[in-house]
């Protein structure tokens, strides 16, 4: 037996050991063992049957109740108590016996009350069976469709909602689907039957319902819900038996904007006031700006006159669609198709070199960002920013992608960042040219110009809400040195 099949092996050995001393009797089945024995909640005793089974000690044990309990949020469809969230397996929790017995005694307890201080697990698919289908049912506002018949169209991996529409006497198109959205208001218990359905919904709408599902005119409901006031929504797909009506849930998901900008960041309301100019739409540029977008940046100016070449698109962010295009058009058009998107984008097709320009230009911007690795460009916004007492940043990737800079010019400390950068080399032959350039083509990998990126965005995230990140910027060094 290999020493991993013993690790195993003495992790549910132990742990068996340890619920034996607590009362609990054991016996082998297959790969594992069935435990029963009882919990006490107020002085009352509820069996449990608690299964170790192949997954552990790398996946909980599965706790069955042996009575009968109340129907309850937090149990799976086969009966099963679930009392570990994804994100609550750090350190393999129920390892610690006891503190695996108390959740199941709090499980319990919780139940016989109806989970009234509940986090708001919003998946209520889980207490139906899955339907067959892998597709995912996309929808967006729902408030204008309830107790109203809907439109859907199937595509290859989801299936949209539409918007209203009548029902047709029969479903006849195999890529459009009919159905219905319901608002359950906040269930006090997991609904995962059409009887549960019914008791929620008033009779009159659920008979009208029932007769276009046994009619074949719907085959989905989009059922609304909430659970401590917050909204959720379950899609199922509606089938007439010879006893009833049979439900099962589909995967499903909100593309509203507000729903997409919960994942965009604490920052992300703040962000929507602020305008920002990136100055050059290369390979770093192009990055910062779709950061910036998803960061939820309001307004979002870009400026490059350069245009877009097959050799770009292997670190930039544009597609093959854009090759001959203006950089910052390209950039802007390539954001606007994103579905998270809500930031206004202008783009200029011009070179900054004129120095008049200058004071208008942080006169106009919350912030700036030089991401042209252009000296004179960069030189003359730090020039206009220290007569103008303003401030910009400057980011940039030296030798090869190695060194990874971004600089806040002037710094609010008054201090600058040392040089990190090995001493540069003039062109021998291992250098490498595109036609077309007279410099030779940077060797700076994709992965370096994501990594500035992001550092770029961190750090101009941290000056316009007001908390730098650093007063000077920041940079980072990856020569390799041997024997470190």
């Amino acid at each position: 037996m290999s020493d991993w099949h013993l690790v195993r092996r003495g992790a549910c050995a132990d742990f068996i050991d340890r619920l034996e001393q607590r009362g609990f009797s054991a016996v082998s089945e297959g790969q594992g063992a069935v435990l029963h024995g009882s919990v006490a909640v107020a002085d009352v005793l509820h069996p449990v049957r608690i299964e170790v089974g192949r997954r552990f000690p790398f996946h909980p044990p599965r706790v069955v109740p042996e009575a009968s309990v109340p129907r309850s949020w937090h149990r799976e469809r086969d009966g099963a108590m679930c009392l570990y969230a994804v994100g609550d397996r750090d350190g393999l929790p129920w390892l610690d016996v006891d503190d695996f017995l108390h959740l199941v005694s709090r499980w319990f307890e919780q139940t016989m009350t109806g989970w009234t201080a509940d986090s708001p697990d919003l998946d209520l698919e889980r207490y139906f069976d899955p339907v067959d289908d892998h597709r995912l049912v996309v929808y967006s506002d729902l408030d204008p469709l309830v107790n109203g018949y809907i439109r859907l169209r199937v595509k290859p991996h989801i299936i949209e909602v539409l918007g209203p529409g009548s029902v047709p006497r029969r479903q006849k198109h195999r890529n459009r689907l009919f159905g219905f959205v319901l608002d359950l208001g906040e269930p006090a218990k997991p609904p995962s039957t059409w009887e549960h359905i019914t008791e929620l919904v008033a009779e009159d709408v659920i008979r009208g319902i029932e007769r276009a599902i046994r009619e074949r005119r719907i085959s989905m409901l989009l059922l609304r819900y909430a659970r401590n006031g917050t909204p959720a929504v379950l899609a199922v797909q509606t089938t007439a038996t010879r006893t009833g009506i049979l439900l099962r849930s589909y995967p499903s998901a909100s593309a509203a904007h507000d729903t997409l900008r919960l994942r965009a960041g604490l920052t992300a309301e703040v962000l929507t006031a602020k305008s920002v100019c990136v100055i050059g739409a290369g390979a770093l540029g192009s990055f910062i700006c779709d950061l910036l977008v998803r960061a939820g940046v309001g307004h979002l100016t870009i400026r490059d006159a350069d245009i877009v070449r097959p050799g770009n698109l292997i670190r930039h962010l544009v597609g093959g669609e854009h090759v001959g295009l203006n950089k910052a058009t390209a950039v802007r058009g390539t954001l606007q198709q994103r579905p998270y998107c809500g930031t206004i984008i202008t783009a200029i097709p011009d070179p900054l070199t004129e120095p008049d320009n200058i004071p208008g230009l942080f006169a106009q911007f919350d912030l700036i960002i030089d991401a042209t690795a252009d000296a004179s460009v960069s030189e003359m916004l730090a020039a206009g920013a220290r007569a103008l007492t303003s401030r910009f940043l400057s980011a940039c990737l030296q030798d090869d992608g190695r060194v990874v800079r971004v600089d806040v010019i002037p710094p609010l400390n008054g201090k600058t960042l040392p040089d990190v950068s090995e001493p540069r080399q003039s062109a021998t032959a291992d250098s490498v040219y595109e036609g077309g350039c007279g410099s030779p083509v940077s060797q700076t990998p994709a992965f370096a110009v994501t990594q500035a990126a992001a550092l770029t965005v961190r750090h101009a995230i941290g000056l316009l809400t007001g908390s730098p990140v650093r007063p000077a910027g920041e940079a980072h060094t990856y020569h390799g040195h041997p024997g470190d």
